[in-house]
């Protein structure tokens, strides 16, 4: 069990370390990772490969009924949702892009974090060809128990420092 924001941060992570160690040898070097919510001030770079990571809730359905509102669990479900990027102008960028759509599909396929998150139904969507790029659509659904109470307050607390910094379930973060 875990709570939403941690199962959100501990799926990105599973993907960014499986991406910076092995897409290296497929693409040449590394594709930079465009992240759900953080903005960038630069565009991607079309000329080459790159990633954008999001995750959506399809259902969050109360799974336990507690008096206290601390001990309620809500089974969340939904998927990750990796969008890669190939840059038409390469010949192999067709291949490459598969490849580097395996490699994220498997990321999740058949796996379980240490908090009980758990994927399943991990899939390639066949590739649209845009202007400039080929771009695979992989989806990896999840499924996880969310702790969390009726307070944010629970979940993580700011501190005010400059830049913030946050405690989340006792460790510290920026």
């Amino acid at each position: 069990m875990t709570t939403y924001y941690n199962a959100v941060i501990e799926m990105f992570s599973l993907f960014n370390q499986t991406w910076n160690a092995m897409s290296s040898p497929i693409a040449g070097y590394v594709p930079k990772i465009y992240w759900q919510g953080v903005e960038d001030s630069e565009k991607p770079d079309r000329s080459k490969y790159f990633c954008r990571v999001s995750q959506r809730t399809v259902s969050e359905e109360q799974a336990t009924i507690g008096e206290e509102q601390k001990r309620r669990r809500y089974r969340n479900i939904g998927f990750v949702q990796i969008d890669i990027f190939c840059p038409r102008s390469e010949v192999m960028a067709f291949d490459i892009g598969r490849r580097l759509s395996i490699l994220a599909r498997n990321t999740y396929r058949g796996k379980e974090t240490a908090s009980n998150i758990w994927f399943r139904n991990c899939r390639i969507a066949e590739p649209s060809i845009e202007p400039d790029s080929y771009r695979f659509v992989v989806f990896a659904e999840y499924e996880f128990d969310d702790v969390s109470d009726s307070s944010i307050d629970d979940e993580f607390t700011p501190i005010l420092f400059d830049p913030p910094m946050y405690i989340i379930d006792g460790e510290t973060y920026d």
